[in-house]
């Protein structure tokens, strides 16, 4: 993804290979002459809210980075819990815990887009519990 984006901005023909999927001495000057035109208004700027310079995130990665979250707690316990602890008496259940990962991940799917708490819009069927309203709760006239 770097290297065609690269490409497409500074008009380069280099292959997305092995040897030059790193920033390359050659691309550091074209970006920097770039920058230069950019400053001196020879050519436009990015307009930053374009979607085409957005990445969507795919749910596997979203669910990826709140798993490592997750794993990121019980780490920091266990690190916590074996200086303490007596060598002979120790095992996995007194150093470890999965609750601050499961908790993790249940949060991301109580929160997602795709949590079974919303309607579905194709068979027209809310669930048990219905997703947040947009508008405020009208109070009654006196």
């Amino acid at each position: 993804m770097g290297r065609y984006k690269i490409n497409k901005r500074l008009n380069l023909k280099t292959k997305n290979d092995r040897k030059h999927r790193v920033f390359q001495v050659e691309d550091f000057v074209l970006t920097v002459r770039e920058l230069i035109k950019v400053a001196m208004h020879q050519i436009p700027q990015d307009d930053i809210d374009s979607l085409g310079n957005r990445r969507i995130r795919a749910v596997g990665e979203l669910v990826q980075s709140k798993f490592r979250a997750g794993l990121l707690r019980p780490e920091r316990l266990a690190t916590a819990r074996m200086t303490g602890i007596d060598i002979e008496t120790v095992g996995p259940s007194l150093i470890l815990n999965s609750s601050p990962i499961t908790t993790a991940l249940r949060e991301f799917f109580a929160s997602a887009l795709l949590s079974p708490c919303r309607t579905c819009p194709l068979c027209g069927v809310g669930s048990t519990r219905p997703g947040r309203t947009a508008t405020p709760p009208v109070l009654p006239i006196p």
